[in-house]
């Protein structure tokens, strides 16, 4: 689909459809729309009065316009309350009504801004969020259906606007949203891959095929480099598996001259979580294909990061394996020494995730990271506390916390923060070694916090436990399947750095 802007009057432009948006609790007619509303005889304001628009979140109403204007039909969209519009609920909206229209078998259509609609807001701003939404909710994972219904491909979107001295911004925002989006959908690709085909070696492979950009340099160390530098936390997990493991180590230079504005991505990267010897249970455990969401995102955001051209300096680590009951598989009860040197005594296999991600906390900080961000999705536990709705976010510098989190609400991205505190971190006390990988039943998702806590130590460090939200059964703006949570978080936090 391709999305680009138009200098003019909505009603003037030749298309299939026309996305307008109407709110439940303000019926005076902007502009544009008593324009289209006097060529239509007055009938979207008899429509009002005859309850037949209400102007509610989410509605949808399609008027036939006969050639009164130039679109063939109106497409109306509820905004909801005036109070509450938002640039979140703009991309939902889009997303639901892009939807219908390829429903209808639309090929061109047209909208407005809705820049009148938030006030207070850069349209720019406006326009990546309408554009996300667009591509967002078009994304579907059906490369594997052979029989899948036919649905037509929408050919064109023009977003119109007749202040000519807005057409610049709003192609900006188009740009920047189209960059966005991509890579969202790009890391949902990953995570939807069947793990037959998404292995750590076909990870790395991917990776090396989609990040190609002059300022991006990867490396992919395997078995023996990662043997060499003692990351035996790491190859404790891959021991159960016939596949070996990768680090994968990406390397964006945005801002040369300045090394100060560094941070560090890391993601987990299980591409299959069986639990293990400590066996998870069979009920949705093909899920456990996207046990890498936090890979996929922090790659996939490096991605657009590129793109974009944000000045900061990045790394980007990965580590990259399956968690397997192979013949080899670590035991219950098993001590390793990890990279740090800190004992682990592995209490539960399947408390694998936080093992890699000490080893790549560990690497992180022998590269000279200033400040780190890991998202995982990493305990059970955080789904018991947030649910589906927010993902939790944990660390030891308040300043980056609030620096995500305040990201994520400009995204449409919910994170809430959980504590820590040495109260906790005693549960991962072990008897026979430094520290232990679980902390016992309560609080799972603080004590698995306070266990990368260890390895993080006194750097800059926040932990982004997305094992809630990366995965949505809900038809809203996200298709059932992955989300790609933290991307656009990601995103917009590092071009505030």
């Amino acid at each position: 689909m391709n999305i680009s802007s138009a200098n003019g009057s909505i009603s003037d432009y030749v298309a299939d459809g026309a996305i307008i948006g109407l709110f439940e609790d303000n019926k005076e007619f902007i502009q544009e729309i008593r324009t289209i509303d006097i060529k239509l005889d007055g009938l979207l304001q008899k429509l009002i009065e005859e309850s037949e628009i209400s102007g509610g979140f989410g509605e949808i109403r399609e008027i036939h316009t006969f050639g009164r204007i130039k679109p063939e039909r109106l497409i109306v969209i509820g905004l909801g309350s005036s109070q509450d519009f938002s640039t979140t609920k703009l991309r939902l909206l889009m997303a639901k009504v892009i939807r219908y229209c390829r429903t209808r078998h639309l090929e061109n259509i047209s909208s407005l801004i809705h820049s009148d609609c938030i006030e207070d807001l850069d349209i720019g701003k406006v326009a990546q969020a309408l554009t996300e939404g667009l591509l967002l909710g078009l994304y579907q994972f059906d490369r594997y259906k052979k029989n899948i219904k036919e649905l037509n491909d929408i050919k064109d979107f023009v977003i119109t606007e007749v202040k000519k001295s807005n057409i610049s911004a709003i192609d900006q925002g188009i740009k920047i949203g189209q960059i966005t989006a991509n890579s969202t959908n790009l890391c949902r690709d990953f995570i939807n891959e069947p793990a037959n085909v998404l292995t750590p070696t076909e990870f790395s492979s991917r990776i090396t095929q989609n990040l190609k950009h002059p300022n991006i340099h990867i490396d992919i160390l395997g078995l023996k480099e990662m043997q060499d530098l003692g990351m035996n936390a790491v190859l404790g997990v891959a021991k159960g598996s016939s596949q070996p493991p990768k680090l994968i180590i990406i390397d964006y230079r945005g801002c040369s001259d300045n090394d100060t504005n560094t941070i560090t991505f890391i993601g987990k990267g299980i591409t299959f979580d069986s639990g293990g010897i400590s066996l998870k249970p069979a009920l949705n455990m093909g899920d456990m294909k996207g046990d890498m969401s936090g890979a996929a995102a922090v790659i996939c955001a490096t991605k657009a990061i590129a793109e974009l051209n944000i000045s900061i300096n990045l790394k980007t680590i990965v580590i990259a394996t399956e968690n397997m009951p192979g013949a080899s598989a670590q035991k219950p009860g098993d001590i390793v020494i990890s990279m740090s040197g800190k004992s682990i005594e592995i209490d539960n296999t399947d408390a694998e995730g936080r093992l890699i991600l000490a080893d790549a906390i560990t690497y992180a900080c022998t590269l000279g990271a200033q400040k780190i961000v890991d998202v995982a999705t990493l305990t059970g536990a955080i789904s018991i506390a947030l649910g589906n709705v927010y993902a939790g976010i944990f660390g030891n510098d308040q300043s980056l916390i609030d620096k995500l989190i305040n990201a994520g609400n400009n995204c449409g991205e919910k994170f809430w923060q959980l504590p820590l505190s040495s109260d906790y971190a005693k549960q991962n006390d072990s008897v026979v070694a430094d520290i232990k990988n679980t902390g016992g039943k309560l609080a799972g998702a603080i004590t698995a916090a306070e266990f990368l806590h260890a390895f993080a130590e006194d750097v800059s460090w926040a932990h982004l436990d997305i094992a809630g939200t990366a995965r949505t059964r809900k038809n809203n703006f996200m298709q059932e399947g992955a989300t790609g949570i933290t991307v656009r978080t990601l995103i917009d936090f590092s071009s505030h750095l």
